[in-house]
């Protein structure tokens, strides 16, 4: 072993003893190792420190610098700078994302100096020609994702590099960062989509991002640049600035500019929070003045308030203008009355039931059985429409009917046929099969009976000649075996034939059948047509309307006709449709009573209930239809006639309410402010103002005050500041 390993390894066994082991501390742990103990202790706590966040802090070098030597240089800068300022650092339980926006911090600023550099030491953007990067680390963090993690909140800048610039599971960043699993994956969820959507703004494709935020971060960095940065980071934090001399000119540059970049940030935020101070200092002053009553001469401040909103009254100030009797003014006294809530609103007369008869087909009007008045009952003929060519349709339409029937009877026919020709081929393979064993059987027998004639020849028992006629009925046995093959091919195939005419022919009926459907259903529709020639009432009622007389030409709707033949209503119930306001929509309610006057009947009221509602306002006109349903045996009441209908919104009930002339402020959402009088000062009160509509000059009071309070009634014409001494006036009336 050399003796430098062995010198080492002594070291590392002595800090072992004297300082204890590293591993399971935290980045505060320790930071504080490496500030308080600069001799056993601080080397393996800052090597540690570099070893965690490393690869980190690398990867994010490589991100910005493509020259790998300048991102060695910032890495380096990187610790350097964390080791001049370990004793300044606040947030301790976690230095990954600290490291993270510094390591950006020096590699842009690297990247500046280099672009400074003559064209001769600039290197090519095309990172795959430079002979000096490895082709086995992990691909580059976009520059796009590194300035956008930068730019996020640092809760989730943390989360965000700890998991996956650091590669740590949630579990083990939440013990760096001292919070509960859940609160890291809340937050994880939540950085990542923020740094999605402005990744997306930026022209970034999600899978992209995705990818690259994905690649392997555990790559080592290289032993010797983690030893010879251990070594400048505790000279530098041993011997301060003179820790520089020893380093290269790049990394010492890159050290004081960050440093120096990083005091004049700190210098110009302390200015803008001192800025923000002194301004909201004056801005405090200025309100207060403004919000602070003038003192004149001769008269004192204004009187503290109390919590009821009364004040101590010091001295009187007489109030109101030239010519008026000093300090008077008129006052009320709240007490509550009964109010009722109405609206009273024009109504119409409708018809509660009307039909609108059209003709339904078209044709000559040969009969009209009735007028406009005529009372008429339900089922009851009113007219007849002659149709020449709608009663020959009707005729088509059984012809076309009896044809249709006629077409499935012969295609149920020639089913009938396909499966009488199935069954015979069926019988004809049958037989064909027979045919077919009595010629093997013949084959079988001509082939035995040659061998025995061969055998008898041979012994010289049979002349030669039957052995010949024996082979000649074996070949004709044979030729029948293979013509009665042929036949059972044929007849099979036969089959096949009749089996697809017994389809076709199925499928004829089919086809039959819907068109005879189609055929059955236009008849319907015709002889339907033909009994609407004669036209019924469709319930007992009263015709309104004829526009037509007998032995006119009628056009239905669908040829083109617009115009009705007669109009019928029901008279024994009406309804009257009112058109309610949107001030008094909330209050209205479905069974609230209604009181009906019509000009054609002065001096009689019909009484009701609101029956229905139509739910949603006309936007035309912002009001909302009510009906009212009255009863009509007498048929006094005609449908379009007009009255004036109240309705009761709400019952009578007890409201506080003062003049209109009393209210010092008031918005559209009900907030307003009046003058009560307490111990004879004018105090300046909020309310909240209801309904205005109580009485002429009335408006209802919901909060603020109460019964028997005395309020200013009339601030038209004075002008009465808080604290003002009243004198009572004349008290005014509250209808």
């Amino acid at each position: 072993m050399a003796s430098g390993d062995l010198g080492a390894v002594v070291r590392g066994v002595e800090a072992l003893y004297t300082a204890g082991t590293v591993a399971g501390l935290t980045d505060s742990q320790l930071l504080e190792r490496f500030v308080s103990r600069s001799d056993d202790g601080a080397e393996p706590a800052f090597t540690a420190l570099v070893k965690r966040h490393g690869p980190m802090v690398l990867r994010v070098c490589r991100g910005q610098l493509p020259d790998v030597h300048a991102a060695e240089d910032a890495f380096q800068a990187t610790f350097l700078i964390l080791a001049r300022k370990a004793r300044s650092i606040q947030k301790r339980g976690s230095l990954a994302s600290w490291l993270y926006g510094v390591a950006r911090r020096v590699a842009r600023r690297a990247r500046i100096e280099a672009a400074r550099r003559t064209a001769r030491e600039r290197r090519s953007l095309e990172m795959a020609d430079d002979p000096t990067l490895s082709h086995d680390e992990p691909p580059d963090l976009l520059p796009e994702v590194q300035e956008e993690v930068d730019h996020l909140p640092e809760k989730y800048r943390a989360v965000i590099v700890l998991c996956y610039l650091e590669g740590l599971t949630h579990e083990e960043a939440a013990g760096q960062l001292r919070v509960p699993v859940g609160t890291v994956k809340v937050r994880l969820s939540r950085g990542r989509e923020r740094l999605r959507g402005r990744l997306i703004r930026r022209g970034l494709a999600p899978a992209l991002v995705a990818a690259t935020l994905a690649a392997p971060t555990h790559a080592a960095v290289p032993t010797p640049l983690v030893d010879i940065t251990v070594k400048a980071a505790l000279k530098i934090a041993m011997v301060r600035a003179a820790g520089m001399a020893g380093l290269s000119a790049s990394v010492a540059a890159l050290v004081q500019g960050v440093l120096r970049a990083m005091f004049f940030a700190k210098l110009k935020a302390i200015a803008a929070l001192t800025v923000a101070s002194l301004t909201l200092l004056v801005s405090s002053l200025l309100v207060v003045s403004a919000w602070s009553p003038p003192v004149r001469s001769g008269q004192e401040p204004a009187p503290p308030q109390h919590r009821d909103g009364a004040s101590v009254a010091k001295k009187k100030v007489r109030a109101g203008p030239p010519g008026d009797k000093p300090g008077e003014v008129t006052v009320v006294t709240l007490q509550k009355t009964l109010f009722q809530r109405t609206t009273a609103q024009p109504g119409t007369v409708q018809a509660f039931d009307e039909a609108e008869v059209y003709p339904p087909v078209s044709g000559l009007l040969s009969q009209l059985t009735v007028d406009i008045g005529d009372r008429v009952k339900k089922g009851q003929m009113l007219a007849v429409i002659d149709s020449p060519e709608l009663e020959a349709d009707v005729q088509k339409g059984k012809a076309l009917l009896a044809r249709a029937k006629a077409r499935v009877l012969r295609a149920q026919s020639a089913v009938r046929i396909a499966e009488a020709g199935l069954t015979s081929d069926r019988a004809k393979v049958d037989s064909a099969q027979t045919d077919l064993k009595s010629s093997e059987a013949t084959l079988d027998y001509s082939d035995l009976a040659l061998k025995r004639m061969t055998e008898l020849v041979r012994r010289n028992a049979v002349e030669q000649r039957l052995v010949v006629e024996a082979e000649h009925a074996l070949e004709v046995a044979r030729a029948a075996r293979s013509a009665a093959q042929a036949k059972l091919v044929v007849e099979k195939a036969g089959i096949e034939g009749a089996k697809a005419k017994l389809e076709a022919a199925l499928a004829d009926v089919e086809e039959a059948k819907a068109d005879y459907e189609l055929a059955r259903a236009d008849s319907r529709k015709t002889v339907l047509l033909a009994g609407l020639t004669r036209i019924t009432a469709p319930f007992d009622g009263i015709i309104t309307r004829r526009n037509y007389h007998k032995g006119a030409f009628v056009r239905s709707p669908k040829d083109g006709g617009s115009d009705l033949l007669l109009s019928i209503v029901w008279p024994d119930v009406v309804r009257v449709a009112v058109r309610v306001p949107d001030s008094d929509v909330p209050f209205l309610d479905k069974g609230d009573p209604a009181t009906i006057h019509f000009d054609a009947w002065p001096g009689r009221e019909y009484p009701g209930t609101i029956a229905r509602t139509a739910y949603a306002e006309d936007p035309s006109d912002r009001t909302l239809l009510a009906e009212i349903d009255l009863p009509n045996a007498d048929g006094r009441l005609r449908p379009g006639q007009f009255g004036r209908v109240e309705i009761q919104l709400e019952p009578p009930h007890p409201v506080l309410r003062i003049p209109q002339t009393a209210l010092h402020t008031a918005d559209i959402n009900g907030r307003a402010s009046c003058f009560r009088v307490v111990n004879g000062r004018a105090v300046l009160t909020p309310i909240q103002i209801g309904h205005t509509g109580l009485a002429e000059g009335q408006v209802e009071v919901l909060t603020g005050l109460k019964e028997g309070d005395t309020v200013v009634a009339d601030l038209r014409t004075r002008t009465i500041q808080e604290g003002q001494v009243i004198q009572a006036g004349p008290a005014a009336r509250v209808p």
